[in-house]
């Protein structure tokens, strides 16, 4: 959320000048410049400052990210974000994979810009932050995550387990508000006993954990999650990945002007130029 907005990206080792303000600086110079070659090379700039804050959007949405798991054997044992990124392995299989998770996005309400930063909070001023934490999930309400008024990193927080977040290191998704039945498990079509969130309790994730194979053999009555639960973890974040990330660019360029061009006097060389600002927030700063 603060990688995001940095004004000193390209000071920190690792890091980068796609910020926020660095999207703001380039679209400036893409509209302004004299020179074509730096216009072009300026829009350019914009476009993957954008991609890059909104890549960061598409990573709050991933369980293992905001649960603060490192998950370093995931290519091996599997998790989340492999799964889905060996969905799409042909171009049908792409084509389902759009289909079936990015088609129908989820949109972030628009009333999250209307929340202020944190008091105190030094760098992620712009309000583009509340898409990712809107501060409303305290993790004692995990119901007010089922709704759009809420930052994606909160929803896939209180909502999916992820592999190494299985033993109550947060509070929610909680046993107490599972309700296990049994299912049919996709890849061998046999039953198999899952767990599913009641109603009330965020959104409606079935399932949202599996009951570990092993538990019979060792006594213990641990949660596990496999490939249906991330693929109901994907039904629910994907479409928000996306919902948020356009946001990301509606917000950007959420400025509409209006312009009239008339005669001026009766010199017909001459042109009077009216700006009006046609959009419902204010505008302030330097015209170019």
């Amino acid at each position: 959320m603060r990688w995001a907005q940095r004004t000193d990206q390209e000071s920190q080792a690792g890091f980068g000048n796609y910020s926020w303000p660095d999207a703001r600086r380039y679209y400036l110079t893409a509209l302004t410049d004299p020179d074509p070659t730096a216009r072009e090379q300026a829009f350019a700039d914009t476009f993957r400052a954008l991609g890059q804050v909104m890549h960061l959007v598409v990573d709050a949405s991933v369980p293992e990210h905001v649960r603060a798991d490192p998950h370093p054997l995931g290519a091996v044992f599997g998790n989340y974000e492999y799964w889905v990124s060996n969905q799409h392995p042909d171009p049908a299989s792409a084509q389902r994979f759009i289909t079936d998770f990015l088609s129908a996005p989820i949109s972030s309400d628009p009333a999250l810009f209307d929340i202020p930063p944190p008091v105190g909070e030094d760098i992620a001023k712009v309000r583009i932050a509340r898409l990712f934490d809107s501060d409303r999930y305290t993790g004692t309400n995990p119901e007010v995550t089922a709704g759009s008024l809420i930052g994606i990193a909160e929803v896939a927080n209180a909502n999916f387990l992820s592999e190494d977040t299985r033993h109550g290191q947060y509070p929610h998704p909680a046993r107490a508000n599972m309700e296990p039945y049994v299912r049919f498990y996709t890849r061998t079509g046999l039953p198999r006993p899952y767990y599913k969130m009641k109603p009330g309790f965020g959104l409606p994730a079935d399932p949202v954990a599996e009951v570990c194979v092993l538990n019979e053999l060792t006594g213990l009555d641990e949660l596990c999650v496999d490939s249906e639960v991330w693929r109901e973890t994907a039904r629910h974040m994907l479409p928000r990945a996306v919902g948020y990330s356009q946001a990301v660019l509606d917000y950007f360029f959420r400025g509409t002007l209006d312009f009239e061009v008339k005669p001026k006097g009766d010199d017909p060389t001459l042109r009077e130029l009216k700006i009006t600002n046609a959009a419902a927030e204010a505008m302030d700063g330097d015209f170019h």
